[in-house]
């Protein structure tokens, strides 16, 4: 058996109803500008925090200089960093020389560690400590 009802409703409510929907729509419109605004702020925004990354951070490309001093060297380094009047250590006194020295047209130097090749004396160290601990 089919029964069928009118559906017809009153000029009120559907007038409500149509308001209703436009309001939502609005809302659905303004959420959406806001989401691609959000998309398209964090897309510049990564690619600005890239070039810094890039340009701070130590990447494969970038290069090392290695260099050694022999016993001629030593005297001249001593007598040059070893300025103790300044305030300054040597290490920063000798990094400070090796960046007024790197300076290159369009090259920044952001960073210099020193590292010394160590290795003889941390073994001695290390059996001097081995023959304490052992008496």
């Amino acid at each position: 058996m089919f029964v069928q009802y009118r559906c017809q409703q009153d000029v009120i409510k559907v007038e409500a109803k149509k308001k209703d929907a436009l309001f939502i729509a609005m809302i659905e419109l303004v959420g959406l500008g806001l989401f691609l605004f959000t998309i398209l702020f964090n897309y510049k925004k990564t690619k600005k925090m890239d070039k810094f990354y890039t340009r701070y951070m130590v990447m494969a490309n970038d290069y090392s200089l290695y260099f050694s001093f022999n016993s001629k060297q030593r005297l001249w380094f001593n007598s040059q960093f070893n300025n103790m009047s300044s305030g300054a250590s040597r290490g920063s006194e000798m990094k400070q020389y090796l960046t007024n020295l790197l300076k290159l047209d369009g090259i920044e130097i952001i960073r210099i560690d020193l590292v010394f090749n160590n290795k003889t004396l941390i073994d001695f160290m290390e059996r001097r400590g081995t023959a304490i601990k052992n008496q």
